[in-house]
């Protein structure tokens, strides 16, 4: 998220795939945190 906002602040852009990969790390660890949530809740 971090490398977007300098993107959008005018800074040097990521890679479209570099922004995707990172996305995807992301939503794989919101997905295992919830996951785990559930599991303990």
């Amino acid at each position: 998220m971090h490398e977007r906002g300098i993107a959008s602040m005018g800074g040097q852009p990521a890679s479209p795939g570099r922004m995707r990969s990172l996305r995807r790390q992301v939503a794989r660890l919101q997905t295992i945190m919830r996951e785990l949530g559930e599991h303990h809740g």
